[in-house]
């Protein structure tokens, strides 16, 4: 597969400045999206853009990033009747910001990136390929240029993880009095704990305590992320399904950790 980020030379602002683009458009449901405007300054190095998905409808940028962008194909341009510019971001360019947010380790912070690899490979993704296989297709959808449109996407599969990780360890462990439902995830998990409990030590049987309550929030979290806001006023964002996935493979790191690791 070629690599974008290989190919287009790109300063780190300019980077920065699709990563904003693309986000800009994401936060838009794709009928209503429209093109990034932009008005020159009068005395001033920078020029206005303007967008309805930019933090307060606009940003001042420097033209020439937009030109490089639009020359590594990464951006559109067409002119308005009074010569404006009219920018937008071309499939290169998601693909680029794809690329580039992998690179970054995807959609979190270095110690989030590790949990989020942990769970999509290594010794998790071997134990339990189905949940890891989950997290990366909500992984994937954030990644897309209709992410917003997936977001109730994005919580049916971390759903979907959470409760194929709790099916692996009551098969694992086979607790006798573990709900027979998948969807009762936190009983289930509960099954576990007492089915360990002879042998977990004081350390682990607190960490596992608090993980219950964690998996508790985030499986609320996840059934709402799932079935859409209730509130008119507070619609679901991209924001929200990032949260959502990172707290779904942050709660199953935790379990595994506190299940694996020793007391010493």
């Amino acid at each position: 597969m070629v690599m974008l980020l290989d190919q287009a030379l790109l300063e780190q602002e300019q980077k920065e400045l699709l990563c904003k683009l693309v986000e800009a458009q994401q936060s838009r449901p794709r009928d209503q999206r429209q093109k990034f405007m932009l008005f020159h300054g009068v005395g001033s190095p920078l020029a206005e853009l303007s967008h309805p998905g930019l933090p307060e409808g606009e940003a001042d940028v420097y033209e020439g990033d937009l030109e490089a962008l639009c020359m590594a194909g990464l951006l559109s341009v067409t002119y308005g009747s009074r010569g404006t510019p009219n920018y937008d971001v071309s499939p290169h360019g998601y693909q680029y910001y794809r690329e580039f947010m992998e690179s970054r380790g995807s959609l979190v912070e270095h110690a989030e990136a590790e949990v989020m690899r942990y769970v999509k490979a290594g010794d998790f993704g071997s134990s339990h390929p189905v949940a890891a296989k989950k997290v990366i297709a909500a992984e994937t959808h954030l990644l897309s240029a209709q992410a917003l449109d997936r977001v109730t996407d994005v919580g049916h599969l971390c759903r979907e993880a959470l409760q194929s990780y709790a099916t692996d360890l009551v098969n694992r462990v086979q607790p006798s009095d573990a709900p027979t439902e998948e969807v009762k995830t936190k009983a289930r998990l509960r099954a576990v704990l007492r089915e360990l409990s002879d042998h977990l030590g004081p350390t682990r049987t607190r960490l596992l305590e608090a993980a219950l309550e964690y998996w508790s929030a985030v499986n609320d979290y996840v059934q709402r992320q799932e079935h859409g806001s209730k509130n008119p006023d507070r619609p679901l964002t991209v924001d929200d399904a990032k949260r959502c996935v990172l707290h779904t493979a942050m709660v199953m790191f935790e379990v595994e950790a506190a299940l694996t690791e020793s007391d010493e």
